[in-house]
């Protein structure tokens, strides 16, 4: 039977301690945070639930809780060119604008933070600038570039103006992203092989999914 150090006496009081954090009972700053957040939550949630609610009311004008349930708004809305060819013209700008936000923020993203060259921060600054402008100096500015083309009252010109304001957002959310991911893993496909494209492709990409997929979800609904 052998004899226990003083390492493992000082150890002890660690070990113990560590197990009541991990399976003991949550603490009041866990409590709080979960407290907000379920908060946070319902105030985000609780208006889409109460206007999708609300779509299904039977008298005409919006009345919370509905006396009556129909489904006339949704027939008037299938039924009336003017609501489906709007809704047609938004999803006609808004899936380019979320598919080239995408492609043009990761690649800008993975150039500010992969990229090791003289002036990145401040192309970074550049590149993201837009989130910061107010929009009605940017509109202006659209509007005055695209008169002189042309474009106003274009799908192209939403496209573009679209683009702009969302690849911002696509690039501080996979930035982010790549930030937190291990560059080991490029490199170690790299030494083995793999080439740019390769390692980019596999490794890089694959990494950061979870940000790209939710950086494309907001870039499509900030149409």
């Amino acid at each position: 039977m052998s004899a226990a150090g003083p390492s493992d006496g000082a150890r002890t009081p660690e070990r113990a301690a560590r197990s009541a954090a991990r399976g003991g009972h949550p603490s009041g700053t866990r409590i709080a945070l979960w407290v907000l957040a379920s908060i946070l939550m319902v105030f985000l949630i609780a208006p889409i639930v109460i206007i999708m609610i609300t779509s299904f009311n039977g008298t005409p004008y919006m009345e919370f809780p509905p006396k009556s349930l129909s489904l006339r708004w949704y027939a008037n809305f299938f039924t009336s060119p003017h609501w489906y060819q709007t809704a047609f013209t938004s999803l006609k700008v808004a899936v380019p604008t979320m598919i080239a936000a995408t492609v043009l923020g990761t690649s800008a993203a993975i150039g500010i933070v992969r990229g090791s060259f003289p002036g990145r921060r401040a192309l970074e600054a550049f590149f993201v600038s837009p989130m910061v402008v107010p929009t009605v100096v940017i509109a202006l500015g659209f509007y005055f570039l695209f008169s002189g083309y042309k474009l106003l009252d274009t799908p192209l010109a939403l496209f573009l103006g679209h683009t702009v304001i969302a690849t911002p957002l696509v690039i501080v959310m996979v930035r982010a992203a790549l930030q937190t991911a291990n560059p080991a893993m490029e490199f170690a496909a790299r030494s083995l092989g793999a080439g740019f494209w390769q390692a980019l492709w596999y490794v890089t990409l694959p990494s950061v999914r979870a940000a790209m997929g939710s950086a494309a979800a907001f870039a499509f609904l900030m149409w």
